[in-house]
């Protein structure tokens, strides 16, 4: 019987009422000099900023609180994101003085949508430059979060979920404060308690419908009928002050919030996935090569012709297949979840012995492995690779059922590939358990060799020169007296 863990760990969450561990090894790491954001944005209006809380891990409280009366009053935003800008490009280059790579921490998914939106809908405007300079620096990190190894933006409520799992809605999961209160909850709380608790308040870009009916809203309207009257900026003051007063805590909780997240990842002391330090150094050179093309004038593109498209789809598909590689070969979870679904393959070796294979001229190692599992996606002609020793490989030769009914035995039966000479075959009884892929973090250089030459011409599709057209005819491999009914061909051809 096939068993999903991920959901037999929600079962079990459900049941214990508490969220309980899943996936052993971290794929991202919070780094020291990490930017802490929380922000709002105005009611209806996602590319404003209606606060903002900023800091970092060392600070239990914000370094700097940003806010605008009214988003919708450009002059006032242009303002507040002036100094968001100047705060960001600041810590870029810090960054750049230190050799690291910027990483900013978001409370959700939401968050990060709220600030693509800034940085989609602004970077292009001509009427503030100092606005399209900052929309511009934040696209590094809206980019960047699109790649699944990358290490430049942490999505807390995403971290948290890969590592534990809550007796919660899918729904309910986006929230931090949900999250947080379902895996370290309160003494004096049982952990339905607690999450009820934190729902109360806002923890995405979004404020609650009726915050923003009975707090904001009254706020605003007091500044607003100043500002119609003609008040002078000191009699406005305090209208500002009060609008100032209700969204400051907003974001100061979140930014708490953020904090007792992060505190739970480190109390887990969770391990790193060996690849993460290579993929902190791509990080740092796409910085790099970032900040190159910001000092040129290069912006980010709206959205990527052709060519960038295709790189740019290569490379998420080349780093989401080293991330789950990476997870099978080295997260105890994570391989777990791969057995059940049978790309990964664990069992005892039954037989190994030399024999001759025709067209080789020396003698080839086979082993014969015994497994138990359940489901096996594994065919004749499929690479295994030792995930003990990435050096040592086989080559499936063979899938037979073996046993009687009812029981689930599989005999597979492997030519050994590499690894004869430098660890030689494994003993008569031993277990193994081998993976149909592993990390290969040069995998995309090779990648973006090849699509550069296949891409150094364009396309005729995409304006490059029209091939001449073929004379008619029939396909050569076809006979000359077929019918013409594509209908009888086919029957003639069966």
């Amino acid at each position: 019987m096939r068993v999903d863990p991920l959901l037999a760990l929600r079962f079990e969450a459900w049941r214990i009422g508490q969220a309980v561990r899943a996936f052993t090894h971290r794929r991202i790491v919070l780094q020291p000099h990490a930017l802490f954001v929380t922000a709002l944005q105005f009611p209806g209006e996602d590319n404003t900023i209606l606060a903002a809380a900023i800091g970092d891990r060392s600070r239990r409280a914000p370094l700097r609180i940003l806010g605008t009366p009214d988003p919708r009053l450009r002059e006032e935003e242009f303002e507040t994101i002036a100094r968001f800008a100047a705060l960001l490009e600041r810590y870029y280059r810090r960054c750049e003085r230190d050799g690291v790579a910027p990483q900013l921490v978001l409370t959700s998914a939401a968050s990060l949508r709220h600030l693509t939106n800034i940085a989609d809908d602004l970077r292009f405007g001509e009427r503030a430059p100092t606005v399209a300079a900052f929309a511009t620096a934040l696209s590094y990190f809206t980019m960047r979060a699109q790649v699944p190894d990358q290490q430049a933006v942490v999505v807390m409520t995403s971290v948290l979920r890969t590592h534990w799992v809550a007796p919660l809605e899918p729904t309910q999961e986006e929230h931090l404060g949900a999250l947080v209160a379902a895996i370290a909850p309160p003494a004096d709380l049982t952990v339905a308690s607690a999450v009820l608790a934190a729902e109360q308040f806002p923890m995405g870009a979004r404020t609650m419908p009726v915050f923003d009916r009975d707090v904001l809203r009254p706020a605003l309207d007091q500044f607003h009928t100043a500002r119609r009257r003609g008040a002078s900026p000191e009699e406005l003051a305090p209208k500002r002050l009060a609008i100032a007063r209700v969204t400051a805590p907003v974001v100061e909780r979140m930014y708490e919030t953020l904090h007792k997240a992060a505190d739970a990842l480190d109390r887990a002391s969770l391990a790193v996935l060996p690849e993460v330090p290579a993929w902190m150094q791509v990080e740092q050179e796409a910085f790099t090569d970032f900040r190159r093309a910001t000092a040129a004038g290069i912006r980010t593109p709206r959205s990527d012709k052709p060519k960038g498209a295709a790189f740019r789809y290569a490379e998420r598909e080349q780093a989401d297949a080293v991330v789950s590689a990476s997870v099978e070969c080295h997260d105890t979870f994570g391989r777990t979840c791969a057995v059940m679904r049978g790309s990964s393959v664990e069992g005892q070796v039954a037989d190994v012995r030399q024999v001759r294979v025709a067209g080789q001229r020396n003698r080839v190692t086979m082993v014969d492995v015994l497994t138990t599992q359940a489901a096996l996606r594994v065919r004749e002609g499929h690479e295994l690779v030792d995930r003990s020793d990435h050096q040592v490989r086989y080559l499936v030769r063979g899938v037979r059922a073996e046993g009687p009914s009812g029981v689930t035995t599989t005999r597979l039966t492997l030519q050994m590939t590499a690894g004869m000479r430098r660890v030689g075959p494994p003993a008569a009884g031993t277990a193994v358990s081998f993976v149909r892929e592993v990390p290969d973090l040069d995998r995309l250089g090779r990648i973006r060799r090849s699509l550069a030459q296949k891409l150094a011409e364009p396309h005729w599709t995409l304006g490059g020169p029209i091939p001449p057209p073929r004379a008619p005819g029939r396909a050569p491999a076809l006979p000359a007296d077929l019918p013409a009914s594509p209908l009888r061909a086919l029957e003639t051809l069966r």
